[in-house]
């Protein structure tokens, strides 16, 4: 049917698609378009939609307006709105199609939505369709995107590079860029990352939208304190004050006033910071930066001591600074030998860059005008550099949960020389893929550390004593009692009869012993700060269903979630054809509701979930008396630990603000306990130990020898660590899973005014209502207020 309605044939950021986060926007308008080219809206309706972060994986937001063009309804209408992915979709299997309940209420002229989901493949060609009681409209159709190519990239990363390269939002900030003549390009910083500035407008004020940038450069006037206690003291703006005809995420940020938006906007920010974001907060003119007291005040976030030290970041830092300017001395020479001899200059001169890469001198214009030009520029230029590299040398790194934050002064911000400082503060957070510890795509063979055990495995001993007994059946028993009857000719019809009920008992063995219900297996991360109660959160859920459940699947709306498969198919074997769409997901009522095809029967799946848990609660000690260690006074043995969360901690480990250590055996939810003191550090240290060791994720991640000899990509996770570090350090697991590794397990200690303890998972996290729990587990950790 071609483009049945009017749509743009290419994303508005064209750029966007392939080479930055920003994301390439698709819109749409319902009806189609006449032969006049006129809108006929034959079911009396018109509407806009529109689609943000489409082709990558990630999570998509869907904004749409429908409004009535028969003034208010007389009758309430039920309507959807239905994504479906076409043509080639990478991988195919992977394909979703997601529907969008609208319910336009009676009298109403105007319905809005704005929802968010996770989309695992690669690619942007989906049809759209507007269902009214579960049927399409007819001319209420759109097609968007444009088709992959019909070979894959040899090189995975080449259709996904907001995994390689940094991707910077700026947020209320002008960034400079010296302008020069043309030849300027081929002596600046070389750009590995872009840097897009976004209106506050059209900020985003859900975390999940922010994950495909990996910085945020943010003036630190936009957190201030009106705003700040404006926050804390309640949400203005009621929706049933204000009235209005929305569904899903209202649009109060257009109508209650400034700071709803601006809040909003803070809070989006500072869970995805929670979640492995880096945010920088750049001092507002002739102000120095902001203290971590001012920081976590007007962020509501806790921060500690970076996770990389600060010393380090800005030795790399200046190593950007010294090839930057390093490219200036080229440029200098090259102005004073061309003014020179032209001639000479040109047929001689090679600038070979630190990269392997080289600038010809038939390149570049031997004009005087432009010589000096370029002579000016580097001059400015190399003041420029100086004053930005003054101002990040004074900068200062904290650690904020999963992500961290950097504090700079106010002053001049190159945008060309910006992606290379941030590289090195970025680091593996350049990757959202391994920020989340999860590639929906191909998967990796990690996947099998966290099965059930027991289950969809083949019971070998059982077998094998099955097979025992029939051997002695047929052997001595059998053969045996015929031949001293003398009825040897017997055997002919006892041994298949025997072979049959052997291979009934196993096949039917096989299916009882993994019963016919819902097994889950749980590892529950959740981080919660001490400033604001809220908690970020990685669950990485394994089920395994006897029958496949005929409900489906049910997650909160609010979360992202990325299967997790287990790394069988190569990146050269994956299908990109999509043809029958059996994976289905509703959201709706804050619940995303899957079909049973995403739980087949007697197999295990795995899902990461991630998701923010606003006002869970927090842990707080009591009065600390100061630590004598001269011996003159007895020291504090107890401590009260008060608990506000909603459900009992065992094993708490609390890190007191001076270092000491603090263990309570169980602390149940909303009250206070005695915490014993653990003057010795090997018992803390056994014990933050022991806590991570009786739930380490243990499993074969071992291939076959054909598997291993074969050059086919299998572990996207490995191509984008290795892409980014080298071989230098290996992080796959995700942020959450290797801080509680590093501290728990390899280091055995905690920061200062943290605590780690661990719980019963959620109810809310089992996707299926009565599956069985078994060996799962909930690591309760963060920072104290």
């Amino acid at each position: 049917m071609g483009f049945p309605v009017h749509v743009d044939a290419q994303p508005v950021n064209q750029a966007a698609m392939f080479s930055r986060a920003g994301i390439g926007i698709y819109k749409a308008n319902f009806p189609s378009l006449d032969i006049n080219g006129k809108v006929s809206p034959t079911a009396g309706l018109v509407g806009d939609l529109e689609l943000r972060n489409v082709f990558p994986v990630g999570n998509v937001q869907v904004k749409a307006t429908l409004k009535s063009t028969v003034g208010p309804l007389a009758a309430q209408r039920q309507l959807a709105i239905r994504l479906t992915p076409v043509e080639k979709h990478l991988p195919a299997k992977n394909a979703t199609s997601v529907t969008i309940p609208i319910t336009f209420d009676q009298g109403a002229r105007t319905v809005q939505i704005d929802h968010v989901f996770s989309k695992w493949t690669l690619g942007d060609t989906y049809r759209i369709d507007l269902l009214e009681d579960g049927d399409p409209i007819p001319e209420y159709t759109a097609n968007i995107g444009n088709p992959l190519p019909d070979r894959p990239a040899r090189n995975p990363l080449l259709l996904m590079p907001d995994e390689m390269v940094s991707n910077i939002g700026v947020l209320g900030l002008e960034l400079s860029s010296v302008p020069g003549p043309h030849d300027v390009d081929y002596f600046r910083t070389p750009v590995y990352g872009a840097v897009e500035t976004i209106d506050e407008q059209q900020f985003p004020t859900d975390w999940r939208l922010l994950q495909l940038y990996d910085c945020l450069l943010v003036d630190a006037s936009f957190f201030s304190e009106q705003v700040v206690e404006s926050a804390e003291g309640g949400e203005p703006g009621d929706p049933e004050e204000l009235g209005g005809e929305t569904s899903g995420r209202d649009d109060l940020a257009a109508r209650s006033g400034d700071s709803v938006p601006r809040r909003r906007i803070i809070d989006a920010i500072r869970h995805w910071t929670m979640a492995g974001g880096v945010l920088v907060c750049v001092a507002a003119e002739d102000s120095e930066a902001l203290s971590s007291t001012e920081l976590t005040q007007r962020l509501r976030l806790t921060l500690g001591p970076p996770l990389v030290e600060g010393e380090k970041q800005l030795t790399a830092i200046n190593e950007a600074f010294v090839s930057a300017n390093g490219l200036l001395r080229y440029a200098d020479r090259w102005a004073d030998q061309a003014l020179s001899n032209a001639i000479a200059a040109r047929n001689g001169y090679r600038i070979s860059l630190s990269n392997g890469q080289w600038i010809p001198g038939n390149a570049l214009s031997t004009n005087p005008a432009d010589l000096r030009a370029l002579q000016d520029w580097s001059e400015e230029y190399a003041a420029t550099l100086k004053r930005a590299q003054e101002l990040w040398n004074d900068a200062t790194f904290y650690s904020a949960s999963a992500g961290s934050v950097v504090s700079i002064g106010s002053g001049e911000i190159d945008r060309n020389v910006l992606p290379s400082i941030l590289q090195w503060t970025v680091g593996l957070r350049a990757s959202p893929m391994l920020r989340r510890g999860v590639d929906p795509i191909l998967g990796d063979s990690r996947h099998r550390r966290w099965l059930i055990p027991g289950v969809a495995q083949p019971p070998v001993y059982t077998f094998i004593g099955i097979l025992t007994l029939f051997v002695i059946l047929v052997g001595p028993i059998a053969y045996r009692w015929t031949t001293r009857s003398h009825r040897s000719h017997l055997m002919f019809l006892i041994a298949p009869v025997l072979a049959l009920l052997t291979t009934t008992l196993m096949f039917s063995y096989s299916i009882v012993a993994d019963g016919f219900g819902t097994l889950t297996r749980v590892r529950q991360l959740t981080w919660i700060d001490g400033a604001s109660g809220d908690a970020f959160e990685r669950s990485r859920v394994t089920l395994f269903a006897g029958i496949s459940p005929t409900e489906g699947l049910t997650f909160d709306a609010e979360s992202e979630i990325y299967p997790y498969p287990g790394g069988e198919t190569a990146w050269e074997d994956i299908d990109r054809r999509v043809n029958d769409v059996r994976q289905r997901v509703t959201i709706e009522g804050g619940i995303q509701r899957w079909t049973p095809s995403f739980l087949p029967s007697r197999s295990q799946t795995q899902f990461i979930e991630n998701r923010i848990r606003q006002q869970l609660g927090s842990l707080q000690l009591g009065s600390l008396t100061p630590f004598d260690s001269g011996g003159k006074s007895d020291n504090q043995t107890t401590v009260d630990l008060t608990s506000t969360l909603d459900f009992e901690l065992r094993s708490v480990v609390v890190r007191s603000a001076d270092g000491r250590y603090w263990h309570a055996t169980r602390l149940p939810a909303g009250e206070t306990v005695q915490a014993k003191w653990m003057s010795d550090d090997r018992q803390s240290s056994e014990l933050l130990g022991s806590l991570y060791t009786d739930y380490r994720p243990v499993g074969s991640t071992s291939r076959s020898n054909r598997s291993k000899r074969d050059d086919k990509t299998r572990d996207l996770l490995v191509v984008a660590n290795r892409q980014i570090s080298g071989n230098s350090t290996q992080a796959v697991d995700g942020l959450v899973e290797i801080w509680l590794n590093q501290q728990l397990f390899i280091k055995g200690d905690l920061p200062n005014g943290s605590f780690v303890g661990i719980s019963d998972v959620s109810g809310d996290i089992v996707p299926v209502a009565d599956a069985e729990a078994v060996e799962s587990v909930r690591y309760v950790m963060g920072t104290m207020p």
